[in-house]
């Protein structure tokens, strides 16, 4: 895993800027006086270092404040969720020794429906017949509420020949297209009416009429799939069951020593249904290994959802859950694991507005995070090791011994203090290069406004770095090793900063070293 490259700033410098632009070579050897040369003048961009970590979803705002971003698709709620169709039991009954009789069926709905019109994707209408009568007949269905879409607009209609008895029928009929108005004409609710006669067809010959002779018939809708529905859905409960999803921000290091000030979550509900509802709460969790905590949100709750207004057209509510709850006390756990439930009802203020669905209608509930790099770092330790080759060793052929300068102007609100240590092959430490001063502080953090997290001020830091004689000589074995340890912290006193992609850091090196030099 890669991580935050503040090595580059020092690491690279001794490996890369001092080998291409600073070498000594001698014949015959003398001391000289000491000697300066430049290394390195180079200004890095906080956007230059956000390529360095493994994280693809941090990214800037508007304004270039750091942010880590995450979205992700938590439910998604078909019809079903809110009412049910029922698609086999709408059956009509009829017997009599002569059919003329007109039935009512309901669909049965038992949490408060008030339905007046459903249009048919597809559906059957069976109709079973056994017939008694020795003369034929024709046998006539009539649905005086159902009209066919996009035709002439008239009621369904269609006759059966049968006879003469005693025999049985059995034929299905399509709906689909059909449109019904489930109110009978604003008489009735979630109802359909259908209408079974029929007319003997004489032979001529004569039949012999018994009283034991009778006629059964029965009507049956059955595969009904809407397309869409009209009506008031009733003031359902809402519950949508616990489910756990990975909730994946990266591994970079220092994101996870970040305390994070103002993080947001905005669960946003985007729904195709004629219906509004309303969230009265929900249980949401965040876990990282053993690490775990749940949302304290009431602040936030009862949420109304919108529904759509509009046949077919989406409508978005969100639902911000920002500085109002604990929620930063989850994301500082920097979570892999994501747990969600919610509870409310459907139609929360009763029956004032009319409900409409279609077979594609749905609430997709998304969730998506957003966190600004806004906070307190502590103690993020960096550490690196370059292996001395032999084209290092050469750069201190001739130094007998060197004091690096750093100036470094930050306009960044982290300090950084670093130190290098010379360790052997094996890694054991030999020595360590220390500043002149004492202070390890190479890199002064810039000053803060305390109350927005801005830089005001940038931080001004110069120091020298001495490699004595014997550290000198240390860093000639090829095979040795130059290790780099750094701490980042924020200063501003414990308040939180903000990080923009803007902001940069001016680095200049120099060498000032006693060598071996050619005498004349």
């Amino acid at each position: 895993m890669k991580k935050l490259q503040l090595a580059f700033f020092l690491v690279v410098i001794l490996t890369s800027c001092v080998k291409d632009d600073y070498s000594l070579e001698a014949t015959k050897m003398t001391y000289s006086p000491e000697v300066a040369a430049p290394l390195l003048n180079a200004s890095i961009e906080v956007s230059q270092i956000i390529s360095e970590l493994d994280s693809s979803l941090l990214t800037e705002n508007g304004d270039k404040l750091l942010e880590f971003r995450f979205s992700n698709d938590v439910y998604s709620l078909a019809l079903s969720e809110f009412i049910n169709i029922p698609n086999d039991t709408i059956e009509f009954k009829f017997q009599t020794e002569v059919i003329n009789e007109t039935v009512v069926s309901s669909l049965g709905l038992t949490s408060g429906e008030k339905l007046n019109k459903i249009e048919l994707k597809s559906g059957d209408l069976i109709i079973k017949v056994d017939y008694g009568l020795e003369e034929a007949a024709k046998i006539y269905i009539e649905l005086p509420y159902a009209r066919l879409d996009g035709g002439d607009g008239s009621i369904f209609k269609d006759s059966i020949p049968i006879g003469p008895g005693p025999t049985s029928l059995n034929k299905t009929l399509d709906l689909t297209g059909y449109t019904f108005d489930l109110t009978r004409g604003g008489l009735d609710q979630n109802s359909f009416e259908a209408k079974i006669t029929s007319k003997s067809e004489s032979s001529g010959s004569t039949v012999n009429f018994d009283t034991s002779n009778s006629v059964t018939a029965q009507v049956i809708m059955s595969e009904i799939e809407p397309l869409f529905i009209e009506g008031y859905f009733g003031s359902q409960p809402l519950n949508i069951a616990s489910e756990t999803f990975d909730f994946d921000l990266g591994e970079a290091e220092i994101f996870e020593k970040i305390s994070f000030a103002d993080p947001t979550i905005t669960l946003g509900f985007h729904s195709t249904f004629g219906i509004p509802m309303e969230i009265s709460s929900l249980d949401l969790s965040m876990k990282r290994e053993n690490d775990s905590s749940s949302l304290n949100s009431t602040s936030v709750f009862p949420f109304k959802i919108a529904g759509s207004n509009s046949r077919g057209k989406s409508e978005s509510s969100e639902l911000v859950i920002g500085g109002s709850t604990n929620i930063s006390e989850l994301i500082n756990i920097w979570p892999n694991e994501v747990t969600t439930s919610f509870s409310g009802v459907i139609n929360p203020e009763g029956e004032t507005d009319k409900n409409f669905a279609l077979d594609t209608s749905k609430v997709d509930v998304t969730l998506d995070l957003s966190i600004p790099v806004y906070g307190t770092v502590t103690n993020f330790n960096i550490s690196d090791t370059i292996k001395i080759d032999s084209s290092m060793s050469q750069i201190f052929e001739f130094v007998k011994r060197a004091s690096l300068r750093t100036n470094v102007d930050n306009g960044l609100p982290l300090e950084g203090m670093v130190k290098f240590y010379i360790a052997d092959e094996n890694y054991v430490v030999l020595d360590s290069l220390e500043c002149s001063d004492g202070n390890n502080v190479l890199i002064d953090a810039a000053v803060v406004n305390s109350g927005s997290g801005e830089v005001i001020t940038n931080g001004l830091r110069q120091a020298d770095l001495v490699a004595d004689e014997d550290d000198v000589n240390l860093l000639k074995i090829v095979g040795n090793h130059l290790i780099l340890s750094a701490r980042l912290s924020t200063a501003n006193d414990g308040n939180p900063v903000k990080i923009y992609s803007n902001y940069s850091i001016e680095i200049k090196m120099g060498i000032l070293a006693k060598v071996f030099y050619e005498s004349p």
